[in-house]
């Protein structure tokens, strides 16, 4: 490919990438605690008073969630420990909320670079394509909780950097000759893969997936060097002490729903949830952008697995990225006992079905250079002068011109990209919401914070903005509601109450 060519195509997908990332970063300086935040920061508190200790504090309340309600031990510490409001204010809260952001994204560049081994054009082509996956895409709007709200940033988004980290280092391991360099990634992979273990089992699933598909991808490899297996054997490890929590059991067993309560019932929602799904997974613009992909790896030749995809291994990942998938959704369909999944854990489940799907692509990129070309050189001879590559990137490069040109005309699709958490999030700053929501919401929080100790703080709001990207405080009329009774424990106050007309 032309070298002015490639530099201006590296440009656009640079461009692409900054246009869709920048007003979802600069909505983190307006985020404040919601809902479960309050619990956990005023819990965190508790043991740390109670103790003397934070990590003393965090590690006893992380043994009483286990016992009592879920198994996810990372995001339950970490929740507890660092507690960025209680202990930094308003600006410690925006660094962590933004810190996670900015790690989540680095993790995905690192993963697809790393997988692209280091084709530069095919690492930002994928890479844009994941963040055009996660921000602006059918499902998008979920990302209000995955990344502006602190208790579901730690419990699925920071766990799922935390897998994505454990896979980076073990395709490293993999890629890596120098025996030391191989021993430090795999320690890393392995710290990574028990830490992205502990969180949401959602999370755990793909996490654990992940690192059994790259065991089997080189699995040639890996019979020279079973060290190799080490980051998959200790997310398994983190798996089986998140699922043997007590207090999973106890939770599901209080919800259970008529039709919805056996392992079986689970595998039926799973399904359903799962096709159901689908649809919006592979929503018009995905379809544009992982023909892009597969197009752009084509004609940049990425290789993925070195030793080359033949057909037998292309059939192998293909299956292996729908069980990914299935198994992703299936804990949280046993769990919560239903086959209507809640926001944070159905757009959870699209970020990674597309980053999988992304995957594929790439995948399919490499097969389609080596195997489908390879069959029909010497049968495809248009004229003299196109041969069978040339065929198959015409071919890729017309489905993609069809895709984007029908993404172009389809109200659907323009109807997805002005309800995307992008445009949502350029809405609110452009029109002044962001700071608007913020400053109610601060004085709130300072109101509560300057009340009186052991008093009924009651706050009346005479009005309130609308906005379409943040969350809501969860603080309301009712003094005993769970969020307002957690924040009282919080700023030391008998209720805490807000108003609104």
């Amino acid at each position: 490919m032309n070298k002015t060519v490639t530099k201006l195509l590296n440009i656009v997908l640079i461009l692409v990438m900054i246009g869709v990332l920048a007003s979802p970063l600069i909505g983190t300086a307006f985020t404040y605690p919601s809902e479960d935040d309050f619990s956990y920061e005023s819990g965190g508190s508790a043991g740390a008073a109670e103790f003397g200790s934070s990590l003393i504090g965090s590690l006893y309340k992380v043994t009483v969630i286990y016992k009592m309600q879920q198994g996810c031990y990372t995001a339950m510490f970490l929740d507890h420990f660092i507690r960025p409001y209680s202990r930094f204010g308003l600006p410690g809260f925006h660094i962590a909320i933004i810190g996670y952001m900015v790690l989540f994204i680095w993790a995905t560049w690192l993963v697809f670079s790393v997988l692209s081994r280091k084709n530069k054009t095919v690492s930002y082509c994928a890479m844009a394509a994941a963040m055009l996956s996660t921000f602006t895409m059918t499902g998008s709007v979920h990302d209000t909780k995955l990344f502006y709200w602190y208790t579901a940033v730690v419990g699925y988004t920071l766990m799922f950097t935390f897998s994505l980290f454990a896979l980076y280092f073990s395709v490293l391991s993999v890629q890596e000759t120098d025996n030391r360099k191989v021993n430090l990634f795999l320690v890393l992979s392995a710290i990574f893969a028990f830490l992205g273990s502990g969180g949401s089992l959602v999370i755990t699933s793909p996490t654990c997936s992940f690192l059994l598909a790259v065991v089997i991808v080189s699995f040639d490899r890996v019979k020279e060097k079973k060290k190799l297996m080490i980051p998959f054997v200790f997310a398994m490890i983190g798996a089986l002490v998140n699922v043997a929590a007590p207090g999973n059991y106890q939770r599901a067993s209080a919800d259970l729903k008529e039709g919805h309560t056996t392992v079986f019932d689970a595998i039926r929602d799973a399904f359903t949830f799962y096709f159901s799904e689908m649809k919006n997974v592979f929503d018009p613009i995905f379809i544009v952008v992982i023909l892009a992909v597969i197009l752009i790896g084509v004609i940049y030749k990425v290789r993925v697995k070195e030793s080359g995809i033949t057909n037998g291994m292309m059939g192998i990942i293909f299956v292996g990225v729908l069980l990914i998938q299935y198994f992703t959704v299936f804990p949280a369909a046993y769990g919560y006992h239903t086959n209507e999944l809640s926001t944070h854990v159905t757009g959870m489940y699209d970020i990674i079905a597309r980053f999988t799907f992304i995957f594929l692509g790439l995948c399919i990129s490499q097969w389609l250079g080596e195997t489908v070309v390879d069959k029909l050189s010497g049968k495809v001879n248009i004229g003299g002068k196109v041969d069978a590559d040339h065929v198959v990137k015409y071919a890729l490069g017309a489905l993609t011109t069809l895709a984007l040109l029908l993404a172009l005309v389809l109200p659907s699709a323009h109807a997805i990209v002005k309800d995307s958490f992008t445009a949502r999030t350029f809405r609110d700053f452009k029109n002044g919401r962001f700071a608007d929501v913020y400053r109610i919401r601060e004085y709130e929080l300072t109101t509560f914070e300057l009340a009186e100790e052991g008093t009924d703080c009651i706050i009346y709001i005479p009005w309130d903005v609308e906005c379409e990207s943040l969350p809501g405080l969860g603080i309301g009329s009712d003094s005993e509601w769970f969020t307002n009774v957690s924040a009282a424990h919080l700023f030391n106050l008998h209720t805490t109450t807000v108003l609104m007309p």
